[in-house]
């Protein structure tokens, strides 16, 4: 019997070979299509999931209670020892700080490294970052120790076996490595390259509990004593810094497997997820299949009428329904397993353009992923029982002497299955361009706003720790010299997120207020260099001798915030340094210019207030605008100079505006992605559309052939034809349009500033969908109406 079943499939598969492509490679792309996304997907939920004590791990966090974006992923140094010591929940803690870009070499080889951190010796119990050579429990106890990953051993010592081989750390210092680590896996919200002993740390700020310098992990005794904990926070932030502290911020526990798809704080690791964008990803992925699959039940449906007289002629040798149920859906269940094998076969060979695409290395690895297996099994099953479930249930049922006539009441019904079903998914793909549509336009908008300066064009300098740094003034003229060379400024942070967050002391009526602001240390051609536009008052100058330790510029956001309409001349006491003996110097200026509000984070944050004032001593960038015009030269021009000022370090440069761009790469991946999927969603209805198409076409070959007969034109017969799924598709477009606005309104709130959502962007796309979907039947129906008429009405 089974033999039979499997004769008569394939007999029926070959006899109508355009319908069955339709139907398995519609369906197939669905498939692929939501795997793909679904490893995308669950590749975000994995982050920092490989550690032993995940479960166990929490960051130390400060919010500000008053406004949670401004809250910091950092703390101070001495938090985490006293956090162990007073709380016995604690068992144990790490601190990590960045290193800085720092020059590393090894005999010949000189190369600069960013990726470094200065950790507890107690990172390898807390973390679970394993070790190829050395011992976790020492690596990091001797002071000018360091562990390195594998690619930096590679990188810096081939073959030879590292362990016990020096690094020299900016031509100065020599470091033992003691370890090496395997790469830190892609699914981890920090990366790093080598590590260096925390207790070599010794800068001016280990020792202080208010500056917010330093991430800070605990490892917990249980997951209940978390809340318990950070109950207690508030009182420890009062016994140790002030009762101030503890009203103005809010510390919380963050739970190491929350911070990369529900953490945006300031002062990250790095950019981290969004799972936003893991939920809209994932109905990405269930409306593709959801059309895929809406197609295959349609045209399996719509095929079904003609094989009433099989059924009929079946029964009357003997056929019992039970035999005709499993034969049916045997069909349906057999072409959804062909397509599923193509499926798999698609997505592994989309995964390197997928990868590419989205920006995430992701692998198939079926093997690895063994829960995708059954999901995807019973999607097959009910897909093919979904399909098979019209002529196994209600063709079985005919009596077959009506059948063989030609009677079928169930014509109506599945016509209005039919037209349901294209709607839906018509609707859905709507939905989906709508949602590509915006955020072209949002990214758009993102692009061409005006920042209140000019970041093109703009080549940066590091010069921390470097002779440069000391004589910057005299590499500043000798860059001057290149009539390539617009401006040069000094700067001790950078445009683009490397503000620092500082408290000022402003004048008030009741004597001095204290003012969170952002900081910026510039020099005097920082505004010039930049073409900002003041609002009142002046720029820095080197005409007044006062203004390196006597002036502050603030932006226009810091004067609203005070309240100052007049704010030239007003006083604010601003950190200086520290002395040797590690006290803060505050220092007095007054206020002798207000910039114009300038992005100086990304568009997702609102301009906050900013301070800018001069420390020299603090310099760590040159941003030197260039003619763009000759810009390999002129860069050649600086590496000379750089090489004539400082001969032991390589030039490190880059440009302004490409850092910049980093703000808005997730979204921008996001955006093609989404568009990417959106396209093959509306390629997959129209796929469908196409089927069915051709079947009304052949439903009414008479038809077509008598109208013919009787004059009507060609154009008459198309209209005739494509009128019935124009409307079902600008039906669509009523439906999808208020659910597209609701959900594209929700996701421009994560912008501070945004695109607005106009008319014709829904106008645009319900043309452009329309015409696809007209063309995609007219094609059919052009066919249709150009056959000769007398073998239309030979039909049959």
């Amino acid at each position: 019997m089974f033999k039979n079943y499997l004769k008569i499939t394939i007999r029926n598969f070959l006899k109508h070979k355009t319908y069955s492509f339709i139907n398995i490679s519609g369906l197939a792309i669905g498939m692929a299509c939501c795997l793909l996304i679904m490893l995308w997907v669950q590749d975000e939920l994995s982050f920092d999931k490989f550690h032993a004590n995940a479960g166990g791990i929490y960051r130390v966090v400060v919010m500000d209670r008053d406004n949670p974006a401004r809250g910091v992923a950092r703390v101070g140094a001495p938090w985490g020892p006293a956090l162990q010591r007073e709380y016995a929940e604690v068992r144990n803690f790490v601190r990590f700080r960045f290193t800085g870009r720092t020059l590393v070499a090894s005999g010949d080889k000189r190369f600069y490294e960013s990726e470094g951190l200065h950790a507890d010796a107690t990172i390898f119990q807390v973390f679970t970052f394993p070790l190829i050579t050395g011992d976790p429990l020492t690596a990091l106890r001797e002071p000018n120790s360091i562990v390195i990953n594998e690619d930096l051993a590679e990188k810096y010592f081939g073959r030879t076996d590292p362990i016990g081989q020096t690094l020299t750390f900016d031509n100065e210092v020599e470091r033992k490595v003691t370890g090496v680590f395997k790469n830190v896996p892609h699914n981890s919200h920090m990366h790093f390259e080598f590590l260096l002993p925390f207790s070599n740390y010794q800068r001016w700020d280990v020792d202080k509990w208010d500056v917010n310098n330093f991430h800070l992990y605990l490892l917990i005794q249980k997951h209940s004593q978390a809340t318990e904990l950070e109950a207690k926070l508030p009182e420890f932030v009062r016994s140790h810094i002030s009762d101030e502290r503890a009203d103005e911020a809010l510390v919380k526990l963050q739970p190491l497997t929350d911070i990369h798809l529900y953490s945006n704080l300031h002062r990250e690791f790095e950019a981290n997820g969004d799972i936003t964008y893991v939920y809209l990803f994932a109905i990405v992925a269930f409306f593709i299949l959801a059309i895929a699959c809406i197609n295959f039940v349609n045209l399996t449906t719509a095929r079904s009428a003609s094989r009433a007289r099989e059924v009929a002629i079946r029964k009357v040798v003997g056929s019992r329904r039970q035999q005709l149920i499993a034969q049916f859906l045997g069909e349906s269940v057999f072409l959804s397993v062909i397509a599923l094998i193509l499926a798999v076969v698609l997505s592994e060979t989309l995964l390197p353009y997928f990868s590419e695409l989205s920006g995430k290395s992701v692998g198939l690895e079926l093997s690895s992923k063994l829960y995708f297996l059954p999901v995807f099994t019973g999607i097959t099953l009910v897909v093919g029982v979904l399909a098979g479930a019209y002529p196994a249930f209600i063709l079985s049922g005919f009596r077959p002497v009506a059948a063989l006539q030609g009677g079928d009441r169930t014509g109506s019904r599945r016509a209005l299955l039919r037209k349901t079903l294209v709607i839906t998914q018509f609707t859905i793909s709507i939905f989906l361009i709508i949602g590509t549509a915006v955020a072209y336009d949002q990214f758009n908008f993102l692009s061409n706003t005006k920042l209140g300066f000019e970041n093109e064009q703009v080549a940066v300098i590091r010069i921390n720790n470097s002779a440069v740094k000391e004589k910057y003034q005299a590499f500043k003229h000798e860059l001057m010299q290149n009539p390539n060379i617009l401006d040069v400024s000094a700067t001790a942070n950078l445009l683009g997120g490397s503000d620092w967050g500082m408290p000022v002391f402003v004048e008030s009526a009741d004597g001095e207020k204290k003012f969170q602001s952002r900081i910026l240390i510039v020099d005097h051609d920082f505004v010039e260099t930049m073409q900002m536009d003041m609002a009142q008052g002046r720029d820095f100058s080197t005409e007044f001798a006062n203004d390196r330790d006597n002036a502050i510029l603030i932006n226009e956001a810091a004067a609203r915030q005070l309240g100052w309409k007049q704010p030239i001349g007003k006083t604010i006491r601003r950190i200086e340094g520290e002395d040797e003996a590690g006290n803060t110097i505050w220092k007095k200026a007054r206020v002798v210019g207000v910039v114009r509000d300038f992005h100086f984070r990304s568009l997702h944050q609102e301009i906050e207030p900013m301070v800018m004032y001069i420390v020299p001593e603090w310099f760590s960038y040159l941003n030197v605008r260039i003619r763009p015009d000759q810009l390999s030269s002129t860069l050649d021009f600086m590496k000379r100079k750089w090489r004539e000022f400082e001969p032991g370090r390589p030039f490190d440069t880059f440009f302004l505006d490409q850092d910049f761009n980093q703000f808005y790469r997730a979204e921008r991946r996001f955006g093609e992605t989404f568009a990417a999927f959106s396209l093959l969603a509306i390629f997959v209805a129209c796929l469908g559309l196409f089927g069915l198409a051709a079947f009304t076409a052949e439903q009414r070959t008479k038809e077509i052939g008598v109208r013919k007969v009787l004059g009507a034109s060609v154009s008459q017969i198309v209209v005739l034809l494509s009128r019935e799924f124009g409307r079902l598709v600008l039906f669509a477009l009523f439906l999808a349009s208020p659910i597209a606005y609701y959900a594209v309104s929700k996701w421009l709130q994560g912008f501070a500033y945004r695109t607005e959502i106009g008319l014709a962007t829904f106008l645009l796309v319900g043309l452009t969908v329309l015409a696809v979907a007209i063309f995609t039947v007219s094609s059919q129906a052009i066919k249709a109406a150009l056959a000769n008429p007398v073998e239309s009405l030979r039909y049959e």
